[in-house]
């Protein structure tokens, strides 16, 4: 069962239209301040953390790759906007939640963005928000996590035709498990399409299955000294086929990038650490960067 959250994009709507968006630029002049990641000016690296928003792939081996940092992926400039706009929707999105009379929680009151943080560290994710008086909830009062995502026309139009939970399985894997970490029984998951400025909006119970299958699976990931089996035998499957690791899964071609993680001796720690079993230095992101003399290629690579 899809449940659309009709009355939540009415009430935005008629917020815009009302004064024909005064409040809501208002409230988007406020908010974009907020979203540090669209200007944040350091350059990109690895990830020293396990994303919860990624753990709803199909292929553990494609997750332990990113995980291991086996190659650093370089995009060009129209990907690069494309991201930095996804970033920048964030502030959209909340404008219109306040305009249209909601409240939303973003960060605490150290103004620090609440997360997701499980595994010593070594896996989590940030919060877009939870939000207090939802129109489509029983209890307005009910706080109700929420996610922000952008789509282009084709998978907007799939979302709209078949739902979250098949259309982008992945941000419903994300949602459940932030809404486990914090407690909630409802999720509001809000998509604008990059084509034509068109929303959607759907609500989702929480499930504690899924939860807990998804904390499961990516905590054997993060700890296995092994490479996972590969989705598929067949490169070009629709997941394989467009998967950042392609060549190297199922060619065995392409350089691995020298650091501890992709290191016979690194090793990641219950504490959300990584250590050398070489040396039996606990290592921290640069130095994992880095890499020592002691560099011996993993096994699997």
């Amino acid at each position: 069962m899809i449940y659309l959250a009709t009355k939540t994009l009415d009430a935005m709507a008629a917020a815009i239209e009302v004064d024909q968006g005064a409040l809501y630029r208002r409230y988007l002049g406020e908010a974009i301040h907020d979203v540090t990641d669209a200007y944040d000016d350091k350059p990109p690296g690895f990830r020293s953390h396990f994303g919860i928003s990624t753990s709803g792939k199909p292929c553990s081996r494609a997750l332990w790759y990113d995980w291991r940092w086996v190659e650093l992926k370089r995009f060009g400039d129209r990907m690069l906007r494309l991201f930095n706009r996804g970033h920048l929707e964030e502030a959209r999105f909340v404008a219109m939640i306040r305009a249209a009379g909601m409240t939303i929680y973003q960060a605490d009151d150290q103004k620090k963005q609440y997360r997701v943080s499980l595994l010593g560290g070594h896996y989590g994710s940030a919060l877009d928000g939870v939000v207090i008086g939802v129109p489509d909830l029983p209890d307005p009062q009910m706080p109700c996590l929420t996610e922000f995502k952008t789509h282009n026309e084709k998978s907007f139009n799939y979302l709209v035709a078949h739902g979250l939970f098949k259309a982008k399985h992945q941000h419903y894997v994300q949602m459940q498990q932030c809404m486990g970490y914090y407690k909630l029984d409802a999720g509001l998951y809000l998509a604008v399409c990059k084509n034509t400025d068109r929303l959607y909006g759907e609500l989702i119970g929480y499930d504690q299955s899924t939860d807990e299958y998804y904390q499961d699976r990516s905590k054997r990931i993060i700890f296995t000294q092994s490479i996972p089996e590969k989705f598929s035998e067949y490169p070009d499957t629709f997941e394989c086929k467009f998967c950042d690791h392609k060549m190297r899964c199922h060619y065995g071609q392409g350089e691995v990038a020298r650091n501890c993680r992709t290191c016979h001796h690194g090793r990641p720690l219950p504490t959300g650490e990584w250590v050398c079993d070489q040396t039996g230095e606990v290592l921290d992101k640069s130095a994992q960067e880095a890499g020592c003399n002691h560099y011996v290629k993993h096994r699997d690579l």
